[in-house]
């Protein structure tokens, strides 16, 4: 699919991690005019990008706010070529489900040797940016946060193996026990996942 422009890829960003957002909103995150970023809405709109909503208010004007279509969502990278639905459902039809969830297994557990090797930093932080950077040029959306309390918390925006997931939730099984296995030190706790129809997947990270 064809690159957006910088501010284009930034609004779409910007609504794949919030869902929803309002004009005000949005102006939160640019500094340019507010007039550009509704031109820059309006052309992504015009390409079915971006849905625009309709508020009507008793007291006040109506306003609007605006959320990715699903050529929006579909902008993002989509890992089918390596991971076909329909070819898991072929093989869940010809050798059973044990064998889908072994294949899955295996692909998790390469993805995991290959972060064994690169964090091999003494501080957590470091091994946290090593992993999120590795998940994100497999087309995931992480970012990390850090509370109050201390502890790291693991967002994801986008999952390029959602429809997948939502079919064999052993995906996120096999995702939450990869992060357990690398972080062994911390404790892992899953607090919210995409496909359970949530915004994001978070997983807490603790001593």
């Amino acid at each position: 699919m064809k690159k957006q422009t910088p501010v284009k890829e930034q609004l779409l960003v910007l609504l794949k991690k919030h869902r929803e957002l309002s004009i005000d909103q949005i102006m939160n995150h640019f500094s340019i005019s507010e007039i550009a970023v509704r031109k820059h809405l309006q052309g992504l709109a015009s390409q079915d990008f971006v849905n625009i909503i309709h508020h009507k208010q008793e007291i006040g004007r109506p306003y609007h706010t605006y959320q990715l279509a699903e050529k929006g969502h579909a902008y993002f990278p989509n890992q089918y070529q390596q991971l076909s639905l329909q070819l898991l459902e072929d093989l869940e039809d010809i050798y059973g489900i044990d064998t889908v969830n072994g294949i899955l297994k295996k692909q998790t557990d390469r993805v995991e040797q290959k972060l064994i090797k690169e964090m091999e930093k003494t501080k957590i932080e470091d091994n946290l940016d090593i992993f999120i950077k590795n998940q994100n040029e497999r087309g995931y959306m992480f970012e990390r946060r850090i509370n109050s309390d201390g502890s790291t918390v693991l967002i994801n925006y986008h999952c390029p193996f959602k429809d997948a997931a939502v079919k064999y939730p052993s995906i996120c099984k096999h995702e939450e026990q990869m992060l357990s296995d690398l972080f062994f030190d911390e404790k892992i706790t899953t607090q919210s996942l995409i496909t359970d129809g949530k915004a994001c997947c978070q997983w807490k990270v603790s001593r």
